[in-house]
């Protein structure tokens, strides 16, 4: 019998650990290594200065190249440090065709957009005024040291502010350690908890079966595809293989805070009762805002404080834009919004889940 080898067999006996090597003139350096047993087959040597990590040395062992175990490497830095730019230093030939090779996405930073914006409008302004005195109207003209101040604190405080930042994107490799934690094992799915995702895989039972439904499974995908519309968490869907050989769907989503939402979801439910939140948020995800609902919606914020009332518009903003992205889709199954199926990301409320197991597609 042949015995074949693959390289996502390889792959799986892959473990990483982290080692702190030394500390000089503020930088700490450490190497992040590769190992299958005992045995280092690949190292990361960087170093971290006032918290930006910054790449020193790459070296995967010859006979484990061509294999993508250096960037399964830079992602796990990545994820370390999850919202700072990794330094990937100067680079070979070899090196930089590497680096180019790496799914990074740059994500712009707003205060320097913002400022960039307000400088031009302030230089535009000069321009104007210093045209008039040209003219001889000097009717403005008093106006020029405040935007001369203006345009100098601008110019000093883009000086060393970055117009974004270049993050590389994809599944982390810590999601595929045995080291994450189990934090449910529901009828539907088994989630585990990385550093910044999460993981879920199908927990088979007699009630959903072996593998996620095809509604279940389209959820996702619509996640995946509906990124832009900002009402679901980064989400990446993999197909693995379990001990069985069996081809298996697992759901990566990057972490939300559940706990907080749902303290916020509940104080709205109390706070309406017996208007029914939930039904609210799902009548609106499934057919839209008719007249009747509009009058239901301007009822409920003559009942909520205006804090709980701003809340209550973001949720019911994230269900017309649902409605919207399943309108696309011709869904015709309906939704489930509980409290647990939200979190917040960035600030904002977002959907993890909105389809049940049970609703099955004609």
């Amino acid at each position: 019998m042949k015995i074949i080898i693959t390289e996502e067999t390889l792959k799986s006996k892959i473990e990483f650990e982290k080692l702190h090597l030394d500390h000089s003139y503020g930088e700490d350096f450490y190497v992040l290594r590769a190992k299958v047993g005992d045995k280092v087959i690949a190292f990361l040597k960087y170093g971290v200065y006032e918290n930006e990590p910054n790449i020193k040395m790459i070296e995967v062992d010859k006979a484990w190249r061509r294999m993508g175990i250096a960037t399964d490497m830079i992602k796990k830095l990545q994820a370390l440090y999850p919202d700072t730019e990794i330094d990937l230093g100067y680079a070979t030939d070899d090196g930089g065709k590497f680096i180019k090779s790496l799914n990074r996405k740059f994500y712009p930073n707003a205060q320097y957009e913002k400022l960039t914006k307000r400088l031009s409008k302030v230089t535009s302004e000069i321009k104007r005024i210093i045209s008039q005195i040209d003219k001889e109207d000097y009717s403005e003209s008093p106006k020029l040291d405040d935007l001369y101040d203006e345009q100098y604190e601008i110019q000093d405080q883009l000086q060393d502010m970055k117009s974004g930042k270049w993050l590389i994107e994809g599944m982390l490799t810590e999601l595929l350690t045995k080291k994450n934690v189990a934090v449910t094992n529901s009828k539907v799915s088994k989630v585990y908890m990385g550093g910044n995702w999460v993981k879920k895989i199908k927990n088979p039972n007699t009630n959903t079966g072996e593998n996620y439904s095809k509604e279940e499974l389209l959820q996702y995908q619509i996640m995946v595809d509906n990124q832009s519309s900002g009402i679901f968490p980064p989400t990446i869907i993999r197909i693995l293989k379990d001990r069985g050989g069996n081809r298996r769907p697992v759901i990566l989503q990057k972490k939300v805070n559940v706990d907080s939402q749902a303290l916020i979801y509940h104080k709205i439910l109390r706070n309406i009762e017996p208007i029914q939140f939930r039904t609210i948020l799902e009548v609106i995800a499934m057919r839209g805002v008719s007249n009747s609902m509009q009058d239901e919606l301007e009822e409920v914020h003559e009942i909520l404080t205006p804090e709980l009332s701003k809340y209550f518009d973001e949720y019911v903003d994230v269900s017309k834009k649902l409605y919207e992205i399943r309108k696309k889709y011709h869904l015709e199954y309906g939704v489930d919004l509980h409290s647990t199926n939200y979190g917040f990301y960035n600030g904002k409320i977002v959907i993890i889940d909105f389809s049940s197991p049970f609703l099955k597609m004609p």
